[in-house]
């Protein structure tokens, strides 16, 4: 199992925010032993000196990579807004992906409760609650 996770963040260079992931030469990252976000020198780090520069962030949101891409290949987040199916019912639905109770899940607005990842197949990626907020609604 790889460990993933990308960042949601916003501060004074970013105050609409930005999605920083872990493998980007552009806005490479770390999260501290604390959760902080830092950011990494890539030049430094491929020299083993590695420099590390923390910064100020007003927000900040950590989405785990859940294990599972979509049909496309894209790889599945929290915080993800996904379109599925439930193969029991043969429709598709639309909701978020979530942590919940040690286990990924999907909340789905027109239904009690959250479903488990493996009841869903079909998955496609439609955005995320911070860059695509108005799927939501």
């Amino acid at each position: 199992m790889e460990l993933k996770i990308r960042v949601w963040a916003s501060n004074d260079k970013y105050p609409s925010g930005a999605m920083f992931y872990p493998e980007h030469d552009a806005n490479p990252f770390m999260l501290n032993m604390h959760g902080d976000l830092l950011n990494a020198n890539q030049k430094a780090a491929h020299n083993y000196d590695c420099t590390f520069a923390r910064i100020g962030w007003n927000e900040i949101d950590k989405m785990l990579f859940t294990q599972k891409l979509d049909i496309f290949n894209k790889e599945i987040y929290i915080n993800d807004i996904i379109q599925f199916n439930i193969p029991m019912l043969g429709k598709m639905f639309k909701g978020v992906v979530s942590f919940y109770d040690g286990s990924f899940c999907v909340i789905v607005n027109n239904m009690k409760g959250d479903l488990p990842f493996g009841a869903i197949d079909k998955i496609t990626i439609l955005g995320n609650i911070h860059e695509n907020k108005e799927l939501i609604r």
